[in-house]
């Protein structure tokens, strides 16, 4: 039988393991992403055919896009410190257009947390926002202590093209 240097063996496969287990949340997201593309496009294609398919798969890559750049913000605080950035209204506007692709409200309590900051601050940008007519907010009909903000559509229509064009292959 052949003998088998385990000392390396084993640090070597040590290391291995550290390597993969690193690239598990990756590849899940992925999987999850490959596997809502493909239930967007079932859906689409018998819905409506290959033009609907296409604007699934457009939003779906805005999905990605936002969610890339959502996490990359989230861990830049683990490296960087908090307080050499201060963009409550993109982390505002990130998180809306990531509840307009998911089909979902959030409240003025979720933005603020999202964007970590104060309700005072949360709440002086969701104004500077509605003026400029990109939110709009809406009572809840249960409890109305609780108000929803979503996109308008020319907010949503804005951020779309954003992340359209960031989706471009750029100029060389």
């Amino acid at each position: 039988m052949e003998q088998i240097d385990t000392g390396v063996s084993s640090a070597a496969l040590a290391q291995r393991l550290l390597q993969l287990h690193a690239m598990l949340p990756e590849l899940t997201s992925r999987i999850l992403e490959t596997q809502q593309t493909c239930d967007e496009a079932v859906r689409a294609l018998s819905q409506g055919g290959l033009e609907q398919m296409m604007v699934a798969e457009t939003s779906l890559g805005h999905r990605a896009s936002v969610s890339t750049i959502i996490r990359g913000r989230q861990l830049r605080a683990k490296f960087i410190p908090e307080n050499w950035f201060s963009d409550p209204a993109w982390d505002i506007l990130l998180h809306l257009y990531e509840a307009h692709l998911d089909g979902v409200e959030h409240t003025v309590g979720d933005l603020g947390s999202f964007a970590r900051t104060t309700p005072a601050t949360t709440n002086r940008w969701l104004d500077v926002l509605f003026a400029r007519q990109w939110i709009q907010r809406r009572r809840c009909e249960r409890d109305q202590r609780r108000i929803f903000v979503s996109l308008t559509p020319a907010g949503a229509e804005t951020m779309n093209a954003y992340f359209n064009q960031l989706r471009q292959p750029t100029a060389q």
